[in-house]
């Protein structure tokens, strides 16, 4: 086996290592929280929709569709049975009349604030690590983070001769 074979094995090892330790960590952080999230009564899509709302605020159901991945009345089902339940209200766009903005309601704010403060405190066991595995971690975040900011946001496109 040449030198290069050898880093591309070593170096594809390494990544599904990193890439099971990553979803083994997400897993064990969402497990702590699922009871709180599985009481809610909310699809997964409703979820998606609330946390959307609450990280950037009034959207056009328009603009919702496309960050959700979902045509435009798909997207406004889902508004409107959030509606039904109190957690978002629809209001005219005061800059363009034709659109239609979402956004949380008391109790929508109040129950993402909940489940986020709810993940939030499972963190701070983070508080555990020594000095020098916080920093490495922080620092593996970071580029994480700066990575991930520069993949493309489409799906990568399969080959056909993959399938």
């Amino acid at each position: 086996m040449r030198k290069e074979e050898e880093m591309s094995e070593e170096q594809d090892q390494a990544i599904n290592e990193v890439s099971k330790l990553l979803l083994e960590c997400v897993f064990s952080i969402q497990r702590t929280v699922l009871q709180d999230w599985q009481g809610l009564n909310l699809s997964m899509a409703q979820l998606k929709v609330l946390i959307t709302l609450s990280f950037n605020g009034p959207i056009a159901i328009s603009q919702l569709a496309e960050a959700l991945g979902v045509t435009h009345p798909t997207a406004s089902q889902l508004v409107d049975r959030l509606v039904q339940v109190g957690l978002i209200e629809r209001a005219e766009s005061t800059t363009d009349r034709r659109f239609t903005l979402a956004h949380l309601t008391q109790a929508g704010e109040q129950l993402a604030q909940r489940l986020w403060k709810g993940r939030m405190a499972h963190l701070h066991a983070l508080a555990q690590l020594d000095e020098q595995d916080f920093s490495a971690l922080r620092q593996g975040l970071r580029a994480l983070n700066r990575l991930a900011a520069s993949l493309p946001t489409e799906p990568p496109t399969r080959d056909p001769s993959e399938t």
